[in-house]
């Protein structure tokens, strides 16, 4: 098990027990808002984060960073049922899956399981350079 997991698992562990889903329309009264890490640790103090998929992909990143000091992506996704859906990538690149931290799943997986469960990736951004995926160039 390389080191790289073991810190995803052991994030993707404490993001899940200190975040609440809370859609975006419902708490900010908007469709998108993607939360700063400022924002993101205010709330980790204040005792919990309520936020949506991106809320939950920033706070792995930013505790991904924070505690392992490894830099993470955001993917954009289109989930089974079609809808859009943002997720926490570290130790991939645009054309290599890593693992990934998603706030629907109980543990890390890959962006080929996740894709043999219906999820498209279109959108790869790591230190704010995003980069459109070609599905059939991505290996794992």
């Amino acid at each position: 098990m390389s080191s790289v997991y073991g810190a995803a698992a052991a994030i993707h562990s404490v993001a899940t027990r200190n975040f609440i889903y809370t859609p975006d329309d419902v708490q900010f009264k908007e469709p998108e808002n993607w939360p700063s890490f400022e924002s993101l640790r205010k709330q980790l103090a204040d005792g919990v984060v309520r936020d949506d998929c991106d809320g939950f992909a920033r706070l792995c990143q930013m505790l991904l960073l924070d505690h392992y000091g490894l830099s993470a992506a955001a993917l954009t996704c289109q989930v089974e049922n079609g809808g859009w859906h943002l997720v926490c990538e570290v130790g991939g690149a645009p054309d290599k899956s890593g693992w990934v931290l998603d706030n629907r799943r109980d543990a890390v997986t890959t962006r080929e399981r996740l894709a043999q469960e219906g999820y498209t990736f279109w959108g790869y951004a790591q230190d704010g350079v995003w980069v459109q995926l070609n599905q059939s160039e991505i290996k794992s």
